[in-house]
């Protein structure tokens, strides 16, 4: 392909298997799109889609999956734990090959333009596509704020119009650089600790006594919540650039101040795929290896990236997956 584009698109649905599956099979639907990695919530009921496509295939590969996804969930009885506004929460773009990120971006504009008139659908654009305007803020008040939103005409969309915004919600589109989904685990289900270590390491930081205090990693975002399926609590956490915060900074920092609760961290989790270079970074605060391959593997085993299932580099570092698809 002579581009390549990564989209991690963060569907609201994680509980109907049969709906994931047709959702999977509109995404591969695209000629020259591949469907690398499908990660299902149940507790948060949402699914992380990660694929790869390239020019001649994104329209096509995304209109396929937002009219599957909106013609199958509907937002009215949507519970979950995980923050959403939408069925199609947020579809991300990242420039992997062939494309840069300023010449992606009039792309995605027409495509979020022709989304919202087909399907009638509120799309807000963020991160590069709208002057770096934040996920979070787009997100305030979730779906569930939508109509009070389009009442009073505030926070309006780009595109689209409120026709269907009851059962679809809205959407949130945009170009962006690498995001690492990164959950730490924690040996307790008290939700209380992982929220506060959670608010002590994210860049907006928290309120106390009236004053905002600053957290650790300014490229951090992080919530704490309690996942039954799991048993236990997790800091969930976005790292927004790893060669500022990488996997290594967060869990030892996390470590280090669930220590203070008397509690501790047991391993962690990565949704979708990460870049070579930020487990290699990692693996170089663990190891003094000098093999690529040991020092991924230290990464993994200190990190406990495999405590919930098995970690397999081959399948969730861009590197080794695209190497093997092209």
């Amino acid at each position: 392909m002579k581009e390549i584009i990564e989209c991690v698109v963060n569907i609201s649905e994680g509980r109907r298997q049969n709906i994931i599956d047709n959702i999977s099979s509109a995404i591969q639907s695209g000629a020259n799109t591949i469907l690398t990695h499908v990660d299902v919530g149940f507790d948060a009921n949402r699914t992380v889609f990660t694929f790869f496509t390239d020019l001649q295939s994104l329209e096509d590969t995304i209109l396929a999956m937002y009219q599957t996804a909106l013609s199958q969930i509907n937002m009215e009885s949507h519970t979950g734990k995980h923050p959403r506004i939408g069925v199609v929460d947020v579809c991300p773009f990242v420039p992997i090959k062939g494309i840069t990120r300023n010449e992606l971006v009039p792309v995605v504009d027409d495509l979020a333009k022709q989304i919202g008139e087909q399907f009638n659908l509120p799309v807000y654009l963020y991160e590069a596509s709208s002057e770096k305007r934040q996920l979070e803020t787009i997100r305030r008040g979730e779906y569930e704020s939508l109509e009070s939103r389009f009442r009073h005409g505030e926070h309006l969309p780009d595109y689209g119009t409120f026709d269907n915004h009851k059962t679809s919600g809205a959407t949130i589109m945009g170009v962006r650089s690498f995001l690492l989904a990164y959950n730490i685990n924690l040996n307790t289900d008290d939700v209380s600790i992982a929220t506060d270590i959670a608010k002590k390491i994210r860049g907006s930081g928290y309120t106390s006594r009236g004053l905002q205090i600053a957290g650790t990693f300014a490229s951090v975002k992080a919530i704490g919540w309690y996942i039954k399926e799991y048993g236990f609590a997790q800091v969930s956490t976005n790292l927004t650039d790893y060669t500022d915060c990488c996997f290594h900074d967060v869990f030892e920092t996390c470590k280090r101040l669930a220590l203070e609760h008397g509690v501790a961290v047991t391993g962690s989790e990565l949704i979708g795929l990460t870049p070579h270079d930020a487990l290699l970074l990692s693996g170089k605060f663990y190891s003094d290896e000098n093999d690529e391959d040991k020092l991924i593997q230290a990464a993994i085993d200190h990190l406990g990236l495999d405590q919930l299932s098995e970690f397999l580099p081959e399948e969730r570092i861009i590197k080794h997956v695209l190497d093997k698809q092209y």
